[in-house]
Protein backbone atom coordinates (compact mmCIF):
# COMPACT_ATOMS: atom_id res chain seq x y z
CA UNK A 1 0.00 0.00 0.00
CA UNK A 2 2.77 2.34 0.74
CA UNK A 3 4.13 1.93 -2.76
CA UNK A 4 0.78 2.79 -4.33
CA UNK A 5 0.45 5.94 -2.25
CA UNK A 6 3.97 6.94 -3.19
CA UNK A 7 3.11 6.54 -6.86
CA UNK A 8 -0.02 8.66 -6.43
CA UNK A 9 2.05 11.37 -4.79
CA UNK A 10 4.53 11.27 -7.69
CA UNK A 11 1.67 11.57 -10.18
CA UNK A 12 0.28 14.57 -8.33
CA UNK A 13 3.75 16.11 -8.15
CA UNK A 14 4.24 15.54 -11.89
CA UNK A 15 0.88 17.13 -12.61
CA UNK A 16 2.03 20.23 -10.75
CA UNK A 17 5.57 20.28 -12.14
CA UNK A 18 4.59 20.04 -15.82
CA UNK A 19 2.52 23.28 -15.90
CA UNK A 20 5.10 25.07 -13.75
CA UNK A 21 7.87 23.94 -16.09
CA UNK A 22 5.86 25.03 -19.14
CA UNK A 23 5.25 28.44 -17.57
CA UNK A 24 8.96 28.83 -16.80
CA UNK A 25 9.99 27.79 -20.33
CA UNK A 26 7.36 30.07 -21.88
CA UNK A 27 8.56 32.96 -19.71
CA UNK A 28 12.16 32.30 -20.70
CA UNK A 29 11.27 32.22 -24.40
CA UNK A 30 9.24 35.41 -24.04
CA UNK A 31 12.09 37.12 -22.16
CA UNK A 32 14.65 36.16 -24.82
CA UNK A 33 12.44 37.33 -27.68
CA UNK A 34 11.70 40.59 -25.83
CA UNK A 35 15.42 41.14 -25.23
CA UNK A 36 16.16 40.58 -28.92
CA UNK A 37 13.52 43.11 -29.93
CA UNK A 38 14.92 45.66 -27.48
CA UNK A 39 18.44 45.18 -28.87
CA UNK A 40 17.13 45.57 -32.45
CA UNK A 41 15.32 48.78 -31.47
CA UNK A 42 18.47 50.14 -29.83
CA UNK A 43 20.45 49.49 -33.02
CA UNK A 44 17.79 51.18 -35.13
CA UNK A 45 17.72 54.11 -32.71
CA UNK A 46 21.49 54.48 -32.94
CA UNK A 47 21.27 54.50 -36.74
CA UNK A 48 18.51 57.11 -36.66
CA UNK A 49 20.49 59.26 -34.23
CA UNK A 50 23.48 59.16 -36.59
CA UNK A 51 21.23 60.06 -39.51
CA UNK A 52 19.71 62.91 -37.52
CA UNK A 53 23.17 64.22 -36.69
CA UNK A 54 24.16 64.12 -40.37
CA UNK A 55 20.99 65.98 -41.32
CA UNK A 56 21.62 68.61 -38.65
CA UNK A 57 25.14 69.14 -40.01
CA UNK A 58 23.80 69.42 -43.56
CA UNK A 59 21.14 71.87 -42.36
CA UNK A 60 23.77 74.01 -40.64
CA UNK A 61 25.88 74.05 -43.81
CA UNK A 62 22.88 75.07 -45.92
CA UNK A 63 22.01 77.85 -43.48
CA UNK A 64 25.60 79.02 -43.57
CA UNK A 65 25.53 79.11 -47.38
CA UNK A 66 22.21 80.97 -47.37
CA UNK A 67 23.41 83.57 -44.87
CA UNK A 68 26.63 84.08 -46.79
CA UNK A 69 24.62 84.64 -49.99
CA UNK A 70 22.35 87.14 -48.27
CA UNK A 71 25.21 88.98 -46.58
CA UNK A 72 25.35 92.70 -47.36
CA UNK A 73 29.02 92.57 -48.35
CA UNK A 74 28.35 89.69 -50.72
CA UNK A 75 25.43 91.60 -52.26
CA UNK A 76 27.67 94.60 -52.87
CA UNK A 77 30.20 92.35 -54.63
CA UNK A 78 27.43 90.75 -56.69
CA UNK A 79 26.10 94.18 -57.72
CA UNK A 80 29.54 95.42 -58.77
CA UNK A 81 30.41 92.18 -60.65
CA UNK A 82 27.24 92.27 -62.73
CA UNK A 83 27.31 96.00 -63.39
CA UNK A 84 24.03 96.65 -61.64
CA UNK A 85 23.06 100.12 -60.52
CA UNK A 86 21.27 100.91 -57.29
CA UNK A 87 18.28 103.04 -58.19
CA UNK A 88 17.41 105.78 -55.72
CA UNK A 89 13.74 106.18 -56.65
CA UNK A 90 12.47 102.93 -58.11
CA UNK A 91 9.08 102.85 -59.77
CA UNK A 92 6.91 99.82 -59.29
CA UNK A 93 3.99 98.47 -61.25
CA UNK A 94 0.76 99.29 -59.52
CA UNK A 95 -2.67 97.95 -60.21
CA UNK A 96 -5.69 99.65 -58.84
CA UNK A 97 -8.12 96.92 -57.95
CA UNK A 98 -11.17 99.15 -58.41
CA UNK A 99 -10.25 99.96 -62.01
CA UNK A 100 -9.51 96.32 -62.81
CA UNK A 101 -12.84 95.20 -61.38
CA UNK A 102 -14.79 97.86 -63.29
CA UNK A 103 -12.97 96.96 -66.54
CA UNK A 104 -13.83 93.31 -66.05
CA UNK A 105 -17.50 94.18 -65.55
CA UNK A 106 -17.52 96.28 -68.71
CA UNK A 107 -15.94 93.43 -70.68
CA UNK A 108 -18.60 90.99 -69.51
CA UNK A 109 -21.46 93.23 -70.67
Amino acid sequence: MTIAKSKQRKDKANLLLVPILLIILGGAFFSISLYNKIVDLKHKLTGLENELYDLEVANAELKNNLFSLLDVNNMQNLISENGLILEKNPSYLEFKTNELASNMQKDEN
